[in-house]
């Protein structure tokens, strides 16, 4: 059922993007004693250093650095958010990662480091120009230097909730003398969950008022793996180096077991069985070359080539209705990309600038059927998109003085779509765009660090939401995609300021085109329609604060977010304008035998993120991490109290639409983890465009 994916991960999504959470680190320091003679000098050894553009934490003598996973280590620093289950940066959202200056393609590339081998980790909340126009938050994690020699690891984790799900990862290689480093990694995995829902549809008609109460039971089983190998050489400040990744999900399995109770149709009482099967394949290959050119300049080159395949099959039947419906979906996706970039550094300006062309073939196939009316809706179609993404871009950055910084940067994209529907060129839907990005900021470091800024930042619409398909959700909701979709346009005024153990970040946006989910009512096939849709312009702010305290054994931190926005959408227009907040409290207590553990409490509050109401929910949150040598063993309890719950309303035009889902939150796992010679892979690789690649 491709709403329920869609849905949940897009409402899951708008409330943990502008709302934020945890992040337990000895922010500043821990104590440190030097005897001099007869005199004894207590220090204060700082691990949190304020940046222009956000802090870089130091891992070397860190406690941090003890905890065994590299994963573990950075949930637990300022400004992070592991809510969700993944790393994210609080009020910006899912950050993208680089290790080593190579952008990170999976999370088990993280999670096969350990936190020993972590020298130190940036979290960028400004990024320049170079990263992307879509890109709000980037990771930079530099390990500690290589050694000559066989390296590798082993990684095995399961877990116990509802349903039990395992996973095993093993990688390995081998760096010569010479520079050239070789290596492969192979992953599988095999997850479940099983889940609760209600759904609630509310159509107003004129005078009347219609309903439709939906109650499922839903299962899902996947498996997945993922195989990459490549080599690299090293030779001073020159390296190249080419990686190949091969990822396949070879079976998804979704079952919904369902019963309706609505007015809006007859028979009054419907139950319904739904089967979705799904499988994927993508190919992945990169290549890079860094090097040292005379007059102290620097030339990066990045390529990437991606094509892959998916197809899902959902068949509905409902049994007092008699009705059945039979989707299916088949895409392919195709990307070649291209970056080149030139740095130069004179004195305390760094002056860097490039170019990098992307082309992307999207290619969608339905085909749908249904043994009753469908009201025209449901008709084998092809969408096929072809796009040209051109940019340019520069950033400078200059130190004034000692304390004074000021930095700088544009990027321009030209973009180019061509769309056919059913092998007809479409002009409505071929568009181009022209897009001049700018990036300015300046930043004064002392005891008090400051930095104020002004960025503007482009995101495309997925491709999967530009598809006209109809998919069955409920006997009366159906879900539809919308090729009309513009893309976004946000602008945005920051002030970040930093404090010994306190962090403060402001920040107000004027969104463009921003992409709602919104809920309305088609009389020609008698249903409710659930979509996207570009939503007026409006306005939002953002307060975080983030305050972390050393009490001898006991390191607690507390992060809070506050989101409000003035947005008015709708016929008949309504306001969603409701404040939303957010808590958490993260807690790293030192017990006896160097074992960590960490204890969380995060609190959603009600509000509006875009027109969906968030209803208050909690979670706790419970890690073990004990490291001998090269072991690591990890035992963590997720939601321990079984209180979470997703909860949403979204009211718009003349359909009311509640969702609350309970399930797959509360679990159990047992992870071990086990690393010989510690030595990380020193491929450099980087994405071209990764904000291309994810809307495949």
């Amino acid at each position: 059922m491709k709403h329920s994916a869609i849905l949940s991960l897009s409402l899951f999504f708008q409330l943990c993007l502008p709302v934020a959470a945890s992040g337990d680190v000895t922010a500043d320091s821990i104590p440190e004693v030097q005897t001099l003679g007869e005199v004894i000098v207590n220090a204060q050894r700082k691990y949190v250093k304020s940046t222009s553009r956000g802090i870089k934490i130091t891992m070397a003598g860190n406690p941090l650095s003890e905890i065994g996973s590299a994963v573990d280590a950075i949930k637990q620093m300022p400004l992070i958010d592991d809510a969700s289950g993944e790393i994210s940066v609080i009020g910006k959202g899912n950050p993208i990662i680089y290790i080593n200056g190579r952008r990170m393609q999976n999370r088990d590339e993280l999670s096969m480091l350990t936190s020993q081998e972590l020298a130190s980790v940036e979290i960028i909340t400004n990024p320049p120009a170079r990263y992307g126009s879509e890109v709000t938050a980037v990771i930079l994690i530099r390990t500690k230097d290589r050694l000559a020699g066989m390296f590798g690891g082993v990684q095995a984790n399961v877990s116990a909730s509802e349903a039990m799900s395992e996973n095993l990862a093993v990688n390995g290689g081998w760096t010569l003398e010479s520079g050239i480093t070789v290596f492969a990694d192979v992953k599988a995995d095999e997850s479940r969950f099983k889940q609760k829902r209600f759904y609630n549809e509310q159509l107003s008609a004129g005078d009347i008022e219609y309903f439709s109460d939906t109650y499922a039971h839903v299962k899902n089983r996947t498996r997945s793996f993922v195989l990459d190998g490549g080599m690299s050489y090293e030779h001073g400040n020159n390296s190249f180096g080419l990686k190949y990744t091969f990822s396949r999900q070879p079976s998804g399995r979704f079952f919904s077991d369902a019963d309706t109770r609505t007015d809006m149709l007859i028979p009054e009482n419907i139950s319904s069985e739904t089967q979705l099967s799904s499988r994927d394949y993508r190919h992945y290959i990169n290549l890079y070359g860094d090097f040292e050119l005379p007059y102290k300049l620097h030339l990066r080159i990045d390529g990437d080539y991606v094509n892959g395949s998916s197809v899902s099959t959902s068949i509905t039947n409902e049994t007092e209705a008699e009705r059945m419906i039979a989707n299916r979906n088949r895409t392919y996706s195709r990307i070649a990309a291209g970056k080149v970039e030139l740095t130069k550094t004179i004195s305390g300006l760094e002056v860097s600038a490039g170019a990098d062309f992307t082309n992307t073939v999207s290619k969608q196939r339905f085909m749908s059927e249904t043994n009753h009316d469908d009201g025209g809706v449901l008709h084998p179609a092809t969408d096929d998109v072809r796009q040209n993404l051109f940019s340019v871009f520069a950033s400078v950055d200059y130190n004034v003085t000692s304390k004074w910084k000021i930095y700088g940067g544009v990027r321009y994209e030209a973009v180019d779509i061509n769309y056919d529907r059913n092998h007809v060129h479409n002009p409505e839907l071929s568009r181009n765009y022209r897009n001049l990005l700018p990036n300015i900021g300046v930043t004064f470091m002392d005891a008090v660090t400051a930095s104020l800024y002004y960025r503007q930042n482009i995101y495309r619409p997925s491709y999967t939401t530009l598809d006209r398909n109809y998919s069955y959700v409920t006997p009366t909701l159906w879900e539809a995609g919308n090729p009309e979709l513009r893309a976004v346009l946000i602008h945005d005024l920051g002030l970040n300021i930093s404090y010994r153990k306190f962090i403060f970040q402001a920040s107000a946006s004027r969104a463009l085109h921003k992409i709602g989910l919104i809920y309305h009512h088609n009389a020609t096939i008698a249903s409710n329609v659930c979509t996207f849709a570009n939503l007026p312009a409006y306005n939002y702010l953002q307060f975080v604060a983030v305050q972390s305290l050393d009490v001898k054994f006991w390191h607690p931190t507390l992060q809070g977010i506050l989101y409000l926005q003035d947005l008015k959408y709708g016929e008949p227009q309504r306001s969603y304008t409701t404040p939303l907040y957010r808590l958490s409290l993260r807690n790293r207590f030192d017990l006896p035998y160097k074992i960590q553990a960490y204890l969380s409490f995060n609190l959603f509050g009600s509000g509006n993120v875009e027109v969906q109401y968030c209803r208050p929910t909690w979670q706790a949150a419970l890690t073990l991490s004990k490291s001998i040598d090269n072991w690591t063993f990890t035992l963590a309890a997720n939601d321990i109290f079984n209180s979470w719950r997703q909860k949403y309303i979204t009211d718009t035009d003349d359909v009311c639409f509640t969702k609350n889902v309970k399930g797959a939150s509360s679990y159990i796992s047992f992870s071990v983890r086990y690393r010989f010679k510690t030595t990380p892979k020193s491929y450099k690789g980087k994405t071209v465009r990764a904000d291309e690649i994810e809307r495949l």
